[in-house]
């Protein structure tokens, strides 16, 4: 019997009525029958099971370990040549998988695809989601194509010779995973068509924390990819902001908030390494003055001079 043509990879976590919505469009898919469906579930005492049977998927669990260490151990898992990823709150058109499958089939190594927000009256998902494809746009105008872990696949070996980075355990993992291809000679081409509907949850809390954990990860990525390290690109910025007006007022004020908390998230991290640093030079100072010829010596001598003190 032949094996699936491709393989879908879902983390999750804790959302069970999101799962079974992403699963439930993933089996309206039309190359249903040809695929294989993972769901792996990232450290959590929620029952999944339940949900992921009755999607007829395949259910992995692991320790928590982030998702993108999920999105690893679902390729290690996949049996098809082909693997493609999206998120437990992502409902993926019925086209989906097959525009991925087949442009990967003409040869690319992988395939960004175009995530579009779900609710068009939830203004933070209207904003977060019109930050991210903004990201997207100006990364492939300048040659440099990014695109988010929702929506992407993957020829699996190549995959397995560039999995994602587990370090990044809250943002920045699908920017970094994007440059690595890049770095080790592999080009990323980008299907419009291949659209998957996010579905986010979010209040003003959760859409500033959102952002501010985006700050990080784009700290930690430069930091780590010895990118230059800014606050902002201005250009970027501006047609941030340009798009954000079409959306309307509330977007726009939105995106310039999004902006301040990406910038916030920044200097958080920076400061954060900054500290890390300066205690890890003091603890290497003290290591140093203990075991120092100097500092060893000075027990024994005052050994010395008390038993001369007795003798007297």
């Amino acid at each position: 019997m032949a094996g699936p043509r491709a393989s879908v990879v879902v983390p999750s976590r804790t959302r069970r009525d999101s799962l079974a919505r992403c699963l439930g469009a993933l089996g309206a898919q039309t190359i249903a029958s040809e695929l294989e469906v993972l769901v792996v579930q990232d450290g959590s005492d929620v029952d999944l099971a339940p949900v992921v049977a009755a999607a007829g998927a395949r259910l992995v669990v692991q320790e928590r370990a982030g998702p993108g260490a999920a999105r690893n151990r679902g390729a290690a898992e996949a049996r098809a040549p082909v693997v493609c990823f999206t998120d437990d709150d992502c409902e993926p058109a019925r086209e989906w998988a097959e525009r991925l499958v087949v442009a990967l089939e003409r040869g690319a190594a992988a395939i960004l695809g175009h995530t579009v927000n779900a609710d068009r009256d939830d203004v933070f998902g209207t904003t977060s989601q019109l930050v991210v494809n903004a990201l997207a746009a100006h990364s492939r105008a300048h040659r440099r194509p990014f695109g988010p872990s929702s929506n992407f696949a993957c020829r699996r070996d190549v995959f397995r010779q560039v999995p994602f980075e587990p370090a990044y355990r809250f943002a920045g993992g699908d920017r970094a995973w994007c440059a690595r291809m890049q770095a080790a000679g592999y080009t990323l081409e980008w299907e419009p068509e291949a659209v998957v509907f996010h579905h986010q949850t979010l209040t003003a809390r959760r859409f500033w924390r959102q952002h501010v954990a985006w700050g990080r990860g784009s700290y930690r990525f430069r930091r780590r990819s010895g990118t230059p390290l800014r606050l902002a690109n201005a250009h970027f910025s501006v047609e941030l902001l340009r798009q954000a007006r079409e959306e309307g007022t509330t977007v726009a004020a939105l995106a310039l908030l999004s902006q301040v908390a990406t910038s916030a998230g920044y200097l958080r991290e920076a400061v954060a390494e900054l500290a890390s640093a300066k205690s890890s030079r003091r603890r290497e100072s003290d290591r140093a003055s203990v075991n120092s010829p100097e500092t060893s010596s000075r027990p024994r001598a005052t050994t010395a001079r008390r038993s001369s003190s007795r003798s007297r």
